[in-house]
């Protein structure tokens, strides 16, 4: 009974050695480099168990195939037009060709190339974004990065040179990665220039605002001039009505005047009869000699017609 129990044991012990030595495991968050005394053989880029020779005749290097990301604080820039300026530069990579990325830095690191190429990548990558960065920088106005106008910001461009002249260089040096995005985190004045920078600014917006007030009083001047024109206009077309009716009027006065110099007695009477329409509202009580006119009319007459 011992005896078999010791043959089991051995038996799985053998079946554990063996697979540690002939089988090996690829993670979902890895990529996978086999070489074969020593050139790469095989890329495996899917999650799961494989085979592979034991060492020294096959070795087995695992990378991790997420996005590494890391940012670089750049030294005092200084832009197209002599300003100094420091920039925070955020990056992310991403592996994506083991073979290259084994060539270009896990083989130059026995030790423990699965991590120790990654920080190699990364320091390198730092000084290529580090280039890049400065020359674009070095290129572009200190108002396309700091301005009161927000119309001459270039940020988006400019984080696309950048961007741009880091692919350039790792495709160039074939590192085996992709660059999935870079920015600007954080811009920076060094103390000896946030002075004059903020004089210039205070110097912009002092223009500004100069600017927006000779625009408001241009726009005032040409407000009041097209209101004193209109008001000229309707006085005048008032004007001419006025002197339409009142001419009207006249002729119309004209008129009854004629046909009043032809009997003078009617007109007297039609105004008498007018003046006392006027005089007598509803429920008047008037005081008056029977003489003044043009209550006169009210003066009973006889059968001859004498008052």
């Amino acid at each position: 009974m011992k005896k078999a129990l010791n043959i089991t044991v051995g038996i799985l012990l053998v079946i554990i050695f063996g697979l540690w030595l002939f089988v090996f495991q690829v993670r979902r968050s890895e990529i996978a480099l086999v070489t074969t005394f020593g050139n790469p053989t095989r890329i495996l880029t899917n999650a799961g168990p494989y085979l592979k020779w034991p060492w020294p005749i096959q070795r087995v290097y695992t990378f991790d195939q997420r996005i590494q990301n890391f940012q670089d604080q750049l030294t005092e820039t200084q832009t197209a037009d002599g300003k100094l300026l420091v920039a925070t530069v955020y990056v992310g990579w991403q592996i994506t060709d083991p073979r290259a990325f084994y060539q270009g830095f896990a083989s130059r690191l026995l030790s423990d190339p699965e991590r120790a190429s990654i920080a190699s990548a990364q320091k390198i990558l730092e000084g290529v974004v580090r280039n890049s960065a400065s020359s674009v920088i070095g290129s572009n106005q200190f108002s396309d990065f700091i301005s009161t106008d927000a119309s001459q910001f270039k940020m988006e461009a400019i984080e696309g040179e950048m961007l741009a002249g880091v692919e350039a260089a790792v495709t160039t040096n074939d590192y085996g990665i992709e660059m999935r995005y870079l920015g600007i985190k954080k811009l920076e004045l060094p103390e000896s220039s946030s002075q004059e920078v903020f004089k210039n600014m205070q110097s912009e917006r002092a223009i500004l605002v100069s600017k927006i007030q000779r625009d408001g009083d241009t726009a005032a001047a040409k407000i009041r001039t097209d209101a004193n024109s209109y008001s000229a206009a309707l006085l005048a077309d008032a004007e001419a009505q006025s002197k339409r009716i009142r001419g009207e009027a006249e002729a119309e006065v004209s008129r009854y005047y004629t046909i009043f110099d032809q009997n003078p007695e009617l007109a007297e009477f039609i105004l008498k009869l007018d003046a006392l329409k006027t005089s007598l509202g509803k429920n008047a009580t008037l005081v008056f000699d029977s003489h003044t006119q043009p209550f006169d009319l009210l003066q009973s007459t006889n059968s001859a017609g004498k008052r």
